[in-house]
């Protein structure tokens, strides 16, 4: 298949700006950054032609993404060049961005030499529908292993 046959929900408001949640390094980022990922991590699994296989939902697989490049971002030392799954990581990303276009504007002001843009909220999917999917997929895989093992 293409595409996990779950849809989002329907809109819903994302104030973006920055936060306290997510830092690239300190005490509990590993676990915020962990927790953006249902249970069972990245993978769902889709019968089809009698047998169950292994798939990264798209939204998952970018978020899984940016921890890897977070990870290797702040390894100490750093790695002397980029890492195959690093690369894997920014190409994909890239594609995703260049493949959903978002033509939203966003107001900017300077900050010493940079440009950030000012917080917004931007009308987004629901994805909690997506994450409860995933979850009782997770069960389910876990159910079937536990009695067929």
């Amino acid at each position: 298949p293409s595409s996990w046959n779950v849809q989002a929900g329907g809109p819903v408001i994302l104030r973006t700006s920055d936060t306290v949640h997510y830092p690239l390094d300190g005490p509990g980022c590993d676990d915020e950054f962990a927790s953006l990922l249902p249970s069972g991590g990245h993978l769902v699994y889709i019968n089809g032609d009698g047998r169950t296989e292994p798939y990264t939902v798209t939204l998952f697989h970018q978020l899984r993404c940016l921890d890897i490049y977070r990870r290797e971002y702040i390894a100490d030392p750093p790695p002397e060049k980029p890492s195959p799954l690093i690369r894997h990581c920014m190409n994909y990303l890239r594609q995703m961005v260049l493949c959903h276009p978002n033509m939203g504007l966003e107001s900017v002001h300077r900050t010493r030499g940079s440009v950030t843009s000012q917080p917004h909220d931007a009308v987004c999917n629901d994805w909690a529908r997506i994450y409860e999917e995933a979850e009782q997929n997770w069960r389910a895989q876990r159910r079937f292993h536990q009695h067929s093992g």
